[in-house]
Order: C-alpha cells, then sequence, then structure tokens
C-alpha cells in the first residue's frame, strides 16, 4: 500500500527540531511506500529520516515554495504527483493552506483523506494573534469539513475540530515510549538527587513558551537549570541570564535527537515550563514517563496531559517560584508528583496508539494492514479505550494536585 504525506514544513525541519519518532509516519509499517510533499523548490535528504518511516520504502517530492502566485503551478505539481503515485490514502498534517490542498487533491483524484491537528488554532489566535485569522479559519473549516477522519491529539484539540465542523474527528494522542523514557533503578527514592537540583525545560525558544518567566522564577532559588531547544528567544534568554546573574547556573543545548533525549530527563530533578499555548505539549509527557514531576501552566490543555500529576499554577514569576520553592522543601510530595506521573504516561503509551493509527487506515480502507508485535486496537485496556472517549465534561474531574506558596 501508498501512503502519501504532506506536510507544511520540510522533513529536514521536524529533523532539525528532533521531533522524528520511529515509524511516525508509517504505523505499524501499514505502508510499503510512503511519498512526501514537500513545499520547496530543494527536497529534504531522506536517509537520516528513514527511521520515522519504518520499513517503507521513502519519496520525497518537492512541488514548489508556496506562495499565492505559486499556488498555480504548485497546483499542478501536486496533481502530477499524485496521479503518478496513485497513492491508497492522503494524510495531511495540518489543517490549513497545506490540508486544504491535500483535501482537494485528494477529492479531485477520489482518495480517502486523513487529516491531522496538532493545535487549538484558535488558541492560538488569541495568544499569537495573526492579520491572516479569517482567513486560516476559512481554509480550516474547509479542510475539517471535508477530511474522511480528523486525528486530534487531545481533547482540548478535539473539542476544537467539532466546533469548526468536522465530521469524523478521532483522539489520536500523541505517543511516548514509556518504556524507553522510564526511570532506571539507580534512580532510587532520593530526591533531589543533584546538588544543587536540576531544573529541565524542553521546548523551542519562542514567545508563547514564556520562558523568560521561568529564569525569572528560578533565579532567587538555589538551583541549576537546562534549557533543551532553539528559536529566536534564545538571545534574550542570554541577556536575561546575565542581568540575572545566572549565567553560571544556565545550560543552553540546541538539540538532542529524539533516540537520545530521555537521558536529559533522567539527569535532571524536575521538569517545568510556563507555556501560554499548547495543543498537548510533549515535553510534559515525556517528563513524566522518565519519573520527574512537573510544574506547569494552569491551562486546559495541560489539565488533561498533567492529570494528577502534574503542579498547576499560573504562568507567572511568583506562581512559578512558589511552584518549585514548595517541591523542593517537600521532597515526599515531590516524590508522588513523579511517581503519579508515571501512571499518567501510560496513557500515550506508542504501542496502544500506534496501533490505533494503523486501525483508521483499516477502517477506512476496509482491509487489514500488518501488524507488528504488541497490543492490537481492537483488545486495548479497558483504561486507554476510555481515553479516545471524550464525555461532554472532560475526562478529568478529580482536583490535581495544587500549590499553595
Amino acid at each position: 500500500m501508498k501512503l502519501c504525506v504532506f506536510l507544511a514544513s520540510p522533513l529536514r525541519v521536524y529533523h532539525a527540531k528532533g521531533e522524528l519518532k520511529h515509524r511516525y509516519y508509517n504505523s505499524l509499517n501499514a505502508f510499503e511506500e510512503v511519498h512526501v510533499v514537500e513545499f520547496t523548490v530543494e527536497p529534504s535528504d531522506p536517509s537520516p529520516m528513514d527511521m520515522a518511516f519504518g520499513k517503507a520504502r521513502l519519496t520525497v517530492h518537492p512541488v514548489g515554495a508556496m506562495s499565492p502566485t505559486a499556488l498555480p503551478s504548485v497546483w499542478r505539481e501536486l496533481n502530477r504527483v499524485v496521479k503518478t503515485v496513485r497513492p491508497d490514502v492522503i494524510r495531511a498534517y495540518d489543517p490549513s493552506w497545506c490540508g486544504a490542498l491535500a483535501v482537494a487533491v485528494a477529492q479531485r483524484w477520489k482518495r480517502p483523506i486523513v487529516v491531522s491537528i496538532h493545535t487549538h488554532f484558535g488558541d492560538k489566535r488569541r495568544v499569537m494573534g495573526n492579520r491572516f485569522g479569517p482567513v486560516e479559519r476559512a481554509l480550516e473549516q474547509y479542510t475539517l469539513r471535508r477530511a474522511d477522519r480528523v486525528l486530534c491529539v487531545s481533547e482540548h484539540v478535539l473539542r476544537y475540530a467539532q466546533a469548526m465542523g468536522a465530521q469524523r474527528p478521532e483522539l489520536l494522542y500523541n505517543r511516548i515510549e514509556c518504556d524507553r523514557f522510564a526511570p532506571t533503578a539507580e534512580h532510587g527514592e532520593q530526591w533531589p538527587r543533584n546538588d544543587p537540583p536540576s531544573i529541565l525545560a524542553v521546548s523551542r525558544f519562542i514567545p508563547s513558551k514564556n520562558l523568560a518567566c521561568l529564569l525569572e522564577a528560578v533565579a532567587p532559588l538555589e538551583v541549576a537549570v537546562h534549557f533543551i531547544g532553539s528559536g529566536p528567544e534564545r538571545g534574550r534568554l542570554e541577556t536575561l541570564a546575565r542581568r540575572l546573574g545566572m549565567t553560571d547556573r544556565l545550560a543552553l543545548t540546541e538539540r538532542i535527537p529524539h533516540t537520545a533525549i530521555h537521558r536529559a530527563y533522567h539527569r535532571a530533578d524536575l521538569f517545568a515550563l510556563p507555556t501560554l499555548l499548547e495543543g498537548f505539549c510533549m515535553p510534559v509527557a515525556e517528563a513524566m514517563a522518565a519519573g520527574l514531576p512537573v510544574v506547569v501552566s494552569d491551562i486546559p490543555i495541560l489539565q488533561e496531559i498533567g492529570g494528577q500529576a502534574a503542579v498547576r499554577v499560573a504562568p507567572t514569576v511568583e506562581g512559578f517560584r512558589g511552584a518549585i520553592q514548595w517541591l523542593l522543601d517537600h521532597p515526599g510530595e515531590a516524590r508522588r508528583c513523579a511517581k503519579q506521573g508515571l501512571l499518567e504516561a501510560r496513557r500515550f503509551d506508542a504501542p496502544i496508539w500506534e496501533a490505533r493509527e494503523a486501525g483508521v487506515y483499516e477502517e477506512l480502507l476496509g482491509r487489514e494492514v500488518p501488524r507488528a508485535p504488541g497490543p492490537s486496537s481492537s483488545r486495548m485496556d479497558e483504561r486507554f479505550r476510555g481515553c479516545a472517549q471524550l464525555s461532554p465534561e472532560g475526562r478529568h474531574k478529580v482536583p490535581t494536585s495544587t500549590v499553595e506558596p
């Protein structure tokens, strides 16, 4: 079988961020061929990205850089690719202009179309602003209302897809390799393990991640800080660290491959992120899977992802300083949060959601796809099956950890 993947950014961008995971674009090796459409002139070199496509033969098709004036030529090239490849399924990883083009070409060639939505775009426009917001919203509605399946990375995003008119939305959490991230026996019961305690944040360096807030919050505390990521805010963070007298306590690492990122979590004592906007927030789930207590912003998506493990506070200097100091003063509570996090992270375990994604393709095509060893979607534990059901009230009704500074 053949899958045609439409990406809003070139593969090399996701590789540079360290975001590509094992079989991410080919769940359970369901497809023998995967064809990636890139809106660029120069295609990405596929060789470093093979692991994300499993056993499939990968081909990258550059169709030209996207712009209003280039749209006619891009459209012709898209149709040429789909006509030549004749994919069994088309998959778009963005509901805006990229998804709209994928839907249009899928309808023309009568191919099933699956669209992923990875963030609540209404939240994004409110937090970040966008003068093209009405155009983006119209494109999202066009895409989500016409897709055969809309796969949403969280219940928070699923509710947005429903509000935008998606006909077949389904929860498909981002997946975590829980066994790989799990803490080793050498971690023991002592907390914190480092002196001074080490606080980790894994994030893009952009305004919505609010990392300057975290730096200011921990400046007067006796802790070390490690930021992993890249982005336009790096210079500002370095300047702020100098002003706060933190240069000897702040480590900045631009990128760690996904295959090695779990080691960075294992070296830390606590994870903190005062983010203002998320669609899922993979680092929070990874931190819980690694056995770290987490302090995060009290926003709807992190109420869902953090469950009863995350310490949630307002994304302010005072809120994060108080929460982190509270955990440092109460190591028993930090250990409790860490243990609860290991349980919460299992909701996102990779075999469960990889099997479900392969099941989506099965249902669309009316045939079975090859199955790798591991749990099948038809035999999911009832606890995890419940994760995929959206109740009107939402899943998390039990009060989560709170902090009173």
